[in-house]
């Protein structure tokens, strides 16, 4: 019989954090407008980039730290669950490379060292 700790719940409960944190974050991305860029004093002749290439940018920035974040929160469940040690693992993975305002990214790394560590729960 499995020995049973809260590891990997914390854990899980770490990266789930993580991938709500990306999933607020990308919808921000993707919720800002050339609008806002213009009322923020961008001026786009300073720079390389017309606004709506910088829009296009966020948008597809946008779309992968969502799709990034539900994966995490999806390992973050399946650590809960202690079912799918892989996909846990790779939850925890796109937690950090998600970022989530930085602190996402934090939790996600501890999150997926002690998932790591309580392997044989799963």
């Amino acid at each position: 019989m499995k020995k049973k700790s809260s590891k990997p719940a914390i854990g899980g409960i770490l990266i789930l954090i993580a991938g709500l944190l990306a999933l607020v974050m990308g919808v921000m991305f993707l919720a800002f407008d050339s609008s806002d860029f213009e009322s923020w004093g961008y001026d786009a002749s300073d720079y390389d980039m017309s606004l709506s290439e910088l829009d296009s940018v966020l948008g597809a920035c946008g779309a992968l730290v969502l799709i990034l974040g539900l994966v995490a929160i999806l390992g973050g469940v399946f650590a809960i669950m202690r079912k799918g040690f892989a996909l846990a693992i790779i939850g925890g993975i796109c937690g950090m490379v998600a970022i989530g305002f930085g602190l996402g990214a934090l939790l996600s790394l501890i999150g997926l060292i002690i998932v790591g560590i309580s392997k044989d729960e799963f």
